[in-house]
């Protein structure tokens, strides 16, 4: 009956609320373990390769913090979502919160098939600003976007105001960086393309194409 099918998909709603409540708390253990474990050691380069990997949890934890808090279990509002990963990462900064952001989301619901890999880059692109695009401690502004391409594909920007990223860094299909190797192998999972521009700063432009996902 029409009853017994409302309470069906009332009790999957539940069901998969509490999935993404047990998968963010486990993320948010997780990142606790890394955070720990920082605090044990006192090499600063593992120190901050920790804080990386902490910083990655923490953008998968709140993709599914979101989920569980929305009405929508598929899609998250990807501009609030991106509001919460740019405070944390200022946070795990402490010592950078002279750089500010602007954002700028025309396609504000994003499907959580996307919203994952996507807040990933996102965290990558901006934790590379914050290591390589303002050495000497400047003020800057570092710009993203997420708009229509097409009507099949997104373009996520990441451009910032700073000194480019290294020469060493520049070949993104062989960049020595973690970050950006994580970023070159989510951008080909996803079936994309991502470029990188240096001219008064670094410009990422990223095409993300929608039918991938369905």
């Amino acid at each position: 009956t029409e009853w017994q099918l409302k309470a069906s998909l009332e009790e999957k709603d539940i069901l998969l609320k509490e999935i993404h409540h047990r998968v963010k708390n486990n993320l948010q253990i997780v990142s606790s373990i890394l955070s720990l474990q920082a605090g044990h050691v006192d090499d600063e380069q593992v120190v901050g390769a920790l804080r990386d990997s902490q910083n990655r949890v923490k953008s998968m934890a709140l993709i599914h913090e979101r989920l569980y808090h929305s009405g929508n279990l598929t899609r998250i509002d990807f501009k609030e979502y991106l509001g919460n990963l740019i405070r944390h990462i200022q946070g795990s900064f402490r010592t950078r919160d002279d750089i500010s952001f602007q954002v700028n989301i025309d396609h504000q619901l994003v499907d959580v098939d996307l919203a994952i890999p996507c807040g990933l880059i996102l965290n990558e692109l901006l934790t590379n600003c914050l290591h390589h695009a303002y050495p000497e401690g400047g003020s800057g502004l570092v710009r993203i976007s997420l708009a229509p391409d097409t009507e099949t594909a997104l373009r996520l920007e990441v451009h910032d105001d700073g000194v480019g990223v290294p020469e060493e860094l520049r070949n993104l299909s062989q960049a020595s960086s973690l970050g950006l190797q994580l970023v070159t192998m989510l951008i080909q999972q996803l079936k994309g393309t991502i470029t990188l521009e240096v001219d008064h700063g670094s410009r990422f432009t990223a095409i993300l194409p929608l039918s991938q996902l369905s």
